[in-house]
């Protein structure tokens, strides 16, 4: 069965307006972008470039808007004013499949990283695809995402190409090391886990130690994940 795994950056602050800004524009005023409109507040937003993990990334994060009941909004975000906008695409291949779902999609042109990071701002979440359209734009698509990952104000989903994506995951591994940003990421994790889903809490430790036998510094982290079982899903540590 798919897991969802969530990892955090640790020591990057959760709160907005403080995180640093390195691998983004040096000059933001210096980005050009046509054809932009603000992101809905607290939407689920997917980075869309009409690629096969991008149309993954777009189901992953239709049926997340769905059960979080948010509206959906796809950026394409194009290279030039001469790139195709495959937008009217992807609002076609969601509202055939989730007629009842609430989404807009925007296509502006300028820098992936720079407007997908601004988009966060207000998003409830981003989510992208780990491979683009060409090996160029796959490696490109990879700095992007790794980028957003790091410099987003919100969750950052990333889906790579399998067989199948659930959404939403019945399974989520949450990597935690003690830090505010791996709480949250815990926190999100019960957030998206449907009723009926399992979350598991997992850390790492330099010593070897059975179940039974973990380190007292350890537990002391791990019971700052405090978590407990609501809504139909399980939690474990």
């Amino acid at each position: 069965m798919e897991t969802l795994c969530l990892l955090s950056y640790r020591g990057v602050p959760t709160h907005k307006g403080t995180r640093p800004r390195a691998g983004l524009p040096k000059r933001l005023d210096k980005v050009v972008v046509m054809s932009a409109q603000p992101t809905p507040n607290d939407a689920v937003v997917v980075g869309y470039d009409g690629s096969p993990t991008a149309d993954l990334a777009l189901d992953w994060a239709a049926a997340t808007a769905a059960h979080q009941r948010r509206e959906l909004h796809i950026l394409g975000v194009r290279d030039s004013v001469n790139s195709p906008d495959r937008t009217a695409d992807a609002l076609d291949r969601i509202r055939k499949a989730h007629p009842g779902l609430t989404a807009s999609a925007s296509a502006p042109v300028g820098n992936a990283r720079y407007l997908l990071v601004d988009a966060g701002e207000t998003a409830a979440c981003v989510v992208l695809g780990n491979r683009g359209r060409s090996r160029w734009r796959a490696a490109l698509l990879g700095t992007v995402s790794l980028s957003v990952a790091m410099h987003a104000n919100c969750p950052v989903v990333i889906i790579r190409k399998r067989d199948s994506v659930i959404a939403p995951p019945k399974k989520l591994l949450v990597g935690v090391d003690g830090s505010s940003t791996s709480v949250a990421a815990a926190r999100y994790a019960m957030e998206i886990a449907p009723a009926g889903a399992e979350v598991k809490v997992v850390m790492a430790w330099p010593t070897a130690a059975t179940a039974d036998q973990i380190p007292p510094a350890a537990r002391e982290i791990l019971d700052r994940v405090d978590l407990a079982d609501t809504d139909g899903v399980s939690v474990t540590k």
